[in-house]
């Protein structure tokens, strides 16, 4: 579950997805983090008052963040990691955008710089976590702006490595 802050509070709903994570354990506290998560944001409706009439306005926004990162686990007993962990990654964050006006659609694809700061447990087939989110990107007026979401993200653990066999 994604829930956005901020300004992009203004323009998203909360919104739901799935993730695909690869953790690779170098040391009994820390591991490498590659993931692919795609969150679906829910639609946002905007009545506007213009001078040719009531507009409505409908957006909805999909992303994708591809990132890279680390954990690091701070009861580590072995390589069998589990337990409290914090985490970080950074990667690019591919944004798919629809704004429909009156019944008239216009679709927009965005790549961003992205990073998160998160927290967890993990159990032994499963983890429930806690991460921020924040998106960087830049306007047609090559000003930085930054959005930024919750998500709360329970998964499950499918166990391919030997090193984190128990």
């Amino acid at each position: 579950m994604a829930v956005p802050s901020n300004e992009f509070n203004l323009i998203a709903k909360t919104g739901y997805g799935g993730a695909v994570r690869y953790e690779y354990a170098i040391s009994k506290h820390f591991s490498l983090t590659g993931s692919f998560d795609y969150i679906s944001l829910g639609h946002k409706d905007f009545p506007i008052a213009s001078t040719i009439g009531a507009l409505s306005v409908n957006l909805k926004i999909n992303m994708m963040p591809i990132q890279v990162g680390g954990k690091f686990y701070l009861f580590g007993r072995n390589y069998v990691q589990r337990g409290v962990y914090v985490s970080g990654e950074l990667g690019l964050n591919v944004t798919l955008s629809r704004a429909t006006i009156n019944g008239v659609s216009q679709s927009s694809n965005d790549n961003n710089f992205n990073y998160a700061a998160g927290l967890g447990y993990r159990f032994k087939n499963f983890e429930f976590s806690y991460r921020n989110q924040i998106l960087k990107f830049s306007s047609n007026q090559a000003s930085v702006q930054q959005a930024s979401y919750s998500s709360f993200r329970l998964l499950f653990i499918l166990n391919f490595s030997r090193m984190n066999k128990q």
